[in-house]
């Protein structure tokens, strides 16, 4: 199935475009904002080469995952990204700009992924990783209904761009409701 674009009350989630470069230079080439992913920053040349890919991702009929490009209705500029990984089990995960943090935006990005996973795709089952030391981040995750099923220790790769040093990782994950 092709990109969809998703709303939600204050979110629309579509494809990326060449356009939105200024937008993702914001959250993916701040080491602040990606501090806990396991990538970036992103130099200009990257994120022109990922906005490319990720355009070309939206229009196959068959993808192995979907990266949402996240923009506030009001405004309409790209705040961040929501990523949907269809490995097994499916695998969900975002970035928003820091000047967004605390807003409730993420909850609500993460509410519509699992909707769309759920709901549109049909899955089981959707789980979501994050550092351990990343509080907005699980906390997020148990707001939406995910439930923490694992701590690993010392088992993810920190950012290289950083520290690079291994990391404890959180995994949490929610299963589709009964009918």
């Amino acid at each position: 199935m092709k990109l969809p674009q998703i709303e939600a009350e204050h979110l629309l989630l579509t494809s990326f475009s060449a356009a939105d470069f200024a937008g993702v230079k914001a959250w993916a080439g701040d080491a602040e904002n990606i501090r806990y992913m396991l990538w970036g920053p992103f130099a200009d040349e990257a994120i022109h080469a990922f906005l490319q890919v990720w355009a070309q991702n939206a229009a196959l009929e068959t993808p192995t995952g979907y990266q949402f490009n996240v923009k506030r209705k009001a405004g309409g500029g790209n705040i961040g990204c929501g990523f949907f990984e269809l490995s097994e089990p499916a695998e969900i995960g975002w970035v928003i700009q820091k000047e967004y943090w605390g807003q409730g935006l993420g909850a609500e990005l993460g509410r519509a992924l699992l909707r769309f996973g759920f709901d549109t795709l049909g899955l089981p089952k959707i789980v979501a990783h994050c550092d351990a030391e990343n509080t907005g981040s699980h906390k997020l995750m148990e707001k939406i209904g995910m439930r923490r099923t694992n701590l690993s220790l010392q088992t993810r790769q920190g950012n290289a761009a950083l520290d690079g040093a291994l990391r404890n990782e959180l995994t949490y994950e929610t299963e589709r409701q009964a009918g």
